[in-house]
């Protein structure tokens, strides 16, 4: 277990994504959202060619394109309701 003192506060915020299940008028779709102010979203369809976890982290990437955020890493972890992703180096 780290220390406080070895936690790296790097002031990126996390990344949220949810599975949203088809409709009458739309496809499967995952919408990535960050909670770090403003409208920082997107919703990509469902990439049926990829894994459960890859779509997040395609959702994700989206978010992160659409915002000019570079990053190293990506961090995923699950959630109960999607999964969570942390940039890194």
């Amino acid at each position: 277990m780290p220390t406080m003192s070895e936690i790296n506060d790097t002031g990126r915020c996390a990344i949220f994504t949810k599975y949203l299940g088809p409709t009458n008028y739309r496809p499967g779709r995952i919408k990535a959202w960050a909670k770090s102010g403003g409208k920082l979203s997107v919703t990509i369809s469902y990439p049926h060619e990829l894994s459960q976890s890859q779509a997040h982290a395609a959702a994700a990437v989206a978010l992160c394109d659409k915002m000019g955020w570079t990053f190293g890493l990506l961090h995923q972890a699950h959630t109960e309701n999607g999964c969570v992703f942390v940039m890194g180096r």
